[in-house]
């Protein structure tokens, strides 16, 4: 071990091999922030680079946790949930929660670890690795947007060329009943255009609040741009199962993933078409009730090689078309949101094809 380094793992030893003296005495020379919180949810023990770091010109100790970071954190999000896991189910969390500290402005990373009396919580400064990743993140958000510009374009520009010869044919008439229909269906076609741009609105919003989303609606609007991009293959979509489906997160973020995995998908197939399968079920993951989205195609597939590399930052196989950040990111957002981004494939003779599968937590 080296000096001055804790590894979280050491409060997994019972009571009778380390003192809760000798612990505190290992976390207080420890450079990285720790606290205890007792079964009651109040702060127990903090060391000195916790109270330097986190809880500047406060005492903690004593006070309750959840008041403490009151207003750092969405009370509704899963870093609260983890930490009920920790305390309620004496079960570590599978990942280390993320929040941004004040009033240091840093990014910190929170591993938890049940003890029979409560939790232990070690903090790591995560500023420069969250930096370098929103950097990349909105690198392949700017690439995304530009791939869907033109069918975004021809989305809107359909239902405008159709406003305007509705208008020209009633400007044309000189009776009242077909005037008014053609009206009507003007006022229809711009509703669709004024629908396309919310979509690619709500696509493009960044925000770091959570929101309750509908898979079912999430799904059909994400479908609804690429229609365009979808022209030249069969579409197979089945989202009604999870028609009542809340998950909760950052609405943009998972719209990115679909939109990623379905572009990839089109890209896989060649130009003379193929069929692509989007799919939403009920799942589980461990103990943890969600929704899996089932994204598949039926390209050339990947090889072994390719499918082990996928999820690499920078690797891409459409040389000059491609940043190879489009996966990597995918999957980054989805273990923010608590989930997982899997893949098989397959270049067998006749059943070829790639398959992605994202699970989301259901919202409470």
């Amino acid at each position: 071990m080296r000096s001055g380094h804790i590894h979280p793992d050491i409060v997994r030893r019972s009571s009778s091999e380390i003192s809760a003296s000798t612990l505190r005495s290992l976390f207080h020379s420890c450079p990285y922030p720790v606290a205890k919180l007792d079964l009651a949810w109040r702060v127990e023990y903090v060391n000195p680079a916790a109270s330097k770091i986190l809880f500047v010109d406060e005492n903690p100790v004593g006070r309750d946790y959840w008041n403490l970071f009151a207003g750092r954190v969405d009370p509704d999000s899963i870093w609260k949930s983890r930490h009920y896991l920790a305390l309620e189910d004496n079960r570590p969390p599978p990942e280390f929660v993320e929040f941004f500290g004040e009033p240091v402005n840093l990014w910190m990373a929170i591993s938890i670890r049940p003890v029979p009396d409560g939790i232990f919580l070690f903090f790591r400064d995560i500023t420069s690795e969250k930096n370098c990743a929103d950097a990349l993140q909105n690198t392949e958000r700017l690439a995304s947007l530009g791939r869907l510009s033109s069918t975004i374009v021809h989305e809107i520009l359909n239902p405008l060329e159709a406003v305007t010869n509705l208008l020209y044919l009633a400007e044309q008439s000189d009776q009242i009943g077909p005037v008014r229909e053609y009206l009507q269906l003007a006022g229809q076609e711009i509703e669709r255009a004024s629908l396309i741009v919310a979509q690619t609105l709500r696509f493009n919003r960044k925000s770091t609040q959570t929101s309750v989303i509908s898979c079912d609606s999430l799904l059909n609007d994400v479908l609804s741009l690429q229609k365009t991009h979808l022209a030249s293959v069969h579409v197979k979509a089945d989202t009604h199962a999870i028609r009542n489906v809340r998950v909760c997160g950052n609405e943009g973020e998972i719209r990115q993933i679909v939109v990623n995995l379905i572009t990839n998908s089109i890209d896989a197939m060649s130009s003379g078409g193929g069929q692509l399968v989007v799919r939403a079920r009920h799942s589980t993951r461990g103990n943890a009730r969600g929704v899996v989205i089932t994204v598949a195609d039926s390209g050339s597939g990947m090889s072994n090689e390719t499918l082990k590399r996928s999820f690499e930052p920078f690797f891409t196989t459409k040389q000059a078309h491609g940043n190879g950040l489009g996966l990597w990111i995918s999957r980054e957002l989805a273990h923010k949101h608590g989930g997982t981004l899997k893949a098989k494939s397959s270049q067998r003779q006749g059943r070829s094809g790639s398959v992605f599968q994202l699970f989301l937590p259901e919202a409470a």
